[in-house]
């Protein structure tokens, strides 16, 4: 499979990426070099628009939609959520969560990072299968293991596309300024 020009992945290695993972579907992707070029590889740059879309597409707007609003009732705290690799969706909702409660920028960042050091030595088996496959586990990392880029890349199409967080929740998933006031209500503790 081709991911780029001068990026060339062999069905071998998406064989044995397949049968370790346990992934179905494989996806084609055409990029041109100035994209490679800002992300610095065909990897980040699948993933960072990846991240770009868990922001826009409207699978994802009514998931995020239902989730916050599930947020606000009562019944629903506590609340745990995840996804099944637990880092993109989840870490989506997370950032954005933290982000509309007011969290600088630079604490979501460092807590999306915690992704690597806390889910990766989880995966180590998968990667010791897939290297013991003939594989290189480093082409595991994109899949398993999270990059500031990936986040970034999310956060600059919601500033571009909604300007502001509380666009992307008002505009873009469709909540209501009363629901941000009780999302901010039950999660923020205020400080006296």
């Amino acid at each position: 499979m081709i991911l780029a020009q001068n990026f060339n992945y062999s069905s071998k290695m998406l064989s044995i990426f397949f049968a370790v993972t346990g992934l179905a579907t494989a996806f084609a992707v055409v990029v041109v070099q100035p994209s490679i070029d800002r992300y610095g590889s065909a990897d980040r740059l699948v993933h960072a628009t990846e991240k770009q879309q868990i922001v826009t597409l409207p699978s994802a707007l009514a998931g995020y939609k239902r989730l916050f609003s599930d947020l606000c009732l009562e019944e629903h705290c506590p609340a745990l959520f995840h996804c099944t690799g637990g880092k993109d969706r989840t870490g989506w909702a997370a950032a954005s969560m933290l982000t509309l409660l007011g969290v600088p920028d630079e604490v979501v960042m460092r807590e999306y990072l915690l992704t690597n050091d806390q889910l990766l030595p989880a995966s180590k088996p998968i990667f010791d299968r897939f290297e013991s496959m003939g594989g290189d586990p480093e082409l595991l990392m994109p899949v398993y293991g999270v990059r500031k880029e990936y986040l970034q890349a999310a956060l600059d199409e919601m500033r571009q596309r909604f300007s502001t967080i509380e666009g992307y929740f008002t505009e873009g998933l469709g909540l209501d300024a009363d629901l941000l006031r009780r999302l901010r209500a039950t999660f923020v503790e205020p400080v006296n």
